[in-house]
């Protein structure tokens, strides 16, 4: 597994063309914890004489590699684990919160707090999870 460094030298190394070919600088790729989850920040800059408009088609870009990624993992077997309304499955499933409720089966899955994949039967991550249980 790559480290967080790791990650943000890739993904600096994936979104300069499309910053180059837009003209907007690529000032900073960081990978943070931010509210108990990992994300990627991507800092763009406008660089002189580059309107409002190019930063759109940043973004715009980012969109389509994002998108095209996706199918690629998803050709590739990569799967979202599903969790809400499902029975709790330590297999797939990592709970950690239990809320006692009368509104939900007990060891339902209720909340889904950070997604889960897998690949085939592999998880590659398990879903975090607020399990229901009994009052």
């Amino acid at each position: 597994m790559a480290t967080q460094k790791e990650t943000a030298l890739l993904v600096q190394k994936l979104v300069q063309p499309i910053c180059d070919t837009v003209g907007v600088g690529l000032w900073d790729v960081t990978y943070l914890k931010e509210g108990g989850q990992w994300v990627l920040r991507i800092t763009i800059e406008k660089e002189p004489g580059v309107d409002i408009e190019d930063c759109e088609k940043v973004k715009e870009s980012f969109n389509l590699v994002h998108k095209q990624v996706c199918e690629v993992l998803t050709k590739l077997g990569l799967e979202e684990i599903k969790a809400i309304g499902e029975e709790f499955d330590p297999n797939f499933h990592e709970a950690v919160m239990q809320t006692p409720t009368s509104e939900h089966p007990e060891h339902t899955v209720i909340t889904e707090l950070q997604k889960g994949y897998k690949v085939g039967d592999k998880v590659l991550r398990p879903t975090l999870v607020n399990v229901a249980t009994a009052e």
